[in-house]
């Protein structure tokens, strides 16, 4: 037998942070596994092989349970690198492309019986630096029952997000905080009487800061201030408390914003909740949208809303449905910024697909999405999501007939 140092290359057509890590086995011809390595995307790997009588193979398997081969011997010479390449696959294949995705199983019924639910999977992602990339969701972490499937999510250092895909045509990017466990719960007990459509469903939040903006969602600001909230005493002191719950303290500051109760929401209140919880997103972006609305001239407020949008999503994307309104409001005064802190051309263009692929999933700040980095056109996210949902309807009219 004789030893060859062999370079093994993984090269991707388009984004590298959507493609994992791929295992990469060294087989002979009698299909005897000898080695297993691991590929990534732009990192070269060297291993000394040892070559006998029998021809030898390297098998990269995908996550779509297909392989591609390579012999390590051409016209009896041996290689000195094995290349392999991806990302040929339409966008929704790369989206089915992680072998950390979690498909889910047949046996949740009758939710995984509804058209289109046979491919739906979801996949768990964080930003390490400014990359987004795929990250394992164990499956000790994942429950099952005839209603839905549940999700639990422990506390991150990192900004993260769920990808999930339940046949609508184009995934949703949901937004998930950092620093606090929630659960993620797939289910159509809690969809709207106008639709069937699974959906998932985070919480976690506390009873507060759910309860806020629950009635903030369903426009229901007076029955809040009449029944959960009178004077907006709870919203003042869980603001105040923002040390002890920093999630309840934004959510109430959403809640005094659209009640425009600035006496209850002093500014330096809302400075130091973002000062304090740079993790949160939404933080920054109630602070200085707050600035903007007590009063300010429109070159300042331009500049102070390019700023603030910069820094929020530097930091991930927002926690709650309620950024959108905000995100949109200072989208406006950004587009006129001419300074220099003004957004990009390329910073403008991501807050606009943003915004017009946002589909939140509850509570939730959500988007479509092919990746949290990738928002899609509105439009044919949603062409997609109302032509299945059509399909659900007419299943379920089926059974009741």
């Amino acid at each position: 037998m004789s030893g060859h140092l062999l370079t093994f290359n993984l090269y991707a057509r388009g984004d590298a942070s959507l493609f994992p890590p791929l295992p990469l086995l060294i087989v002979n011809s009698e299909q005897k596994e000898l080695h297993r390595l691991t590929l990534i995307v732009g990192m070269p790997y060297r291993k000394k092989i040892e070559f006998g009588d029998l021809e030898l193979f390297a098998v990269l398997r995908l996550p779509t349970g297909r392989a591609q081969v390579q012999p390590l011997e051409e016209d009896g010479v041996v290689k000195a690198s094995v290349d392999f390449f991806v990302g040929s696959e339409s966008p929704h294949e790369w989206m089915a492309w992680s072998t950390m995705r979690t498909d889910l199983q047949r046996s949740v019924a009758p939710l995984m019986r509804a058209p289109g639910m046979e491919g739906a999977w979801v996949q768990l992602w964080e930003l390490s630096t400014d990359k987004w990339g795929q990250v394992p969701l164990l499956r000790d972490h994942i429950s099952f029952d005839v209603e839905g499937m549940q999700l639990e999510l422990g506390a991150s250092r990192r900004p993260r997000a769920l990808m999930v895909h339940l046949g609508l045509g184009i995934p949703q990017v949901i937004s998930l905080p950092r620093q606090r466990r929630v659960m993620a719960l797939l289910t159509r007990a809690h969809t709207s009487g106008t639709s069937e459509s699974p959906r998932m469903v985070i919480g976690g939040y506390g009873g507060s800061a759910e309860a806020l903006l629950e009635f903030l969602r369903k426009g229901a600001l007076g029955i809040a201030d009449a029944a959960l909230d009178p004077g907006s005493e709870l919203a003042n002191q869980l603001l105040y408390d923002k040390i002890v719950d920093p999630l309840a303290a934004t959510a109430s500051a959403y809640y005094l914003m659209r009640k425009r109760d600035w006496e209850r929401m002093p500014q330096q209140w809302l400075a130091n909740l973002a000062k304090w919880f740079p993790h949160i997103p939404d933080a920054t972006l109630i602070r200085d949208a707050s600035l903007i609305e007590r009063g300010m001239d429109v070159r300042a407020a331009s500049t102070l809303a390019a700023r603030s949008l910069k820094s929020a999503l530097s930091r991930g994307l927002p926690l709650f449905a309620e950024a959108a309104s905000l995100m949109n409001d200072l989208f406006l005064y950004a587009q006129k910024d001419v300074g220099p802190d003004q957004l990009t051309e390329e910073q403008l263009d991501f807050v606009r697909r943003l915004l017009a692929a946002f589909q939140p999933a509850g509570l939730t700040f959500g988007f479509y999405g092919r990746s949290p980095h990738q928002p899609v056109v509105a439009q044919a996210a949603r062409r997609a999501a109302l032509a299945v949902d059509l399909q659900r309807q007419v299943a379920d009219v089926g059974t009741k007939v």
